[in-house]
């Protein structure tokens, strides 16, 4: 396997392991829905500033 975060859920992931499971990027690379809406935020606030 590539990406050791493949496959693993928040329920399975070993808290000691130094591949701990990031619900925000699950898969290691691409960001989730939560990610997303997250970015969308930070960006809305950054452009919220810059429109004055």
């Amino acid at each position: 396997m590539v990406n050791p975060h493949v496959g693993r859920t928040l329920q399975g992931a070993d808290p000691t392991s130094p591949d701990v499971y990031n619900p925000l990027i699950p898969d290691g690379v691409h960001p989730s829905a939560m990610c997303h809406k997250m970015i969308a935020g930070i960006t809305v606030g950054y452009l919220k500033t810059k429109s004055h």
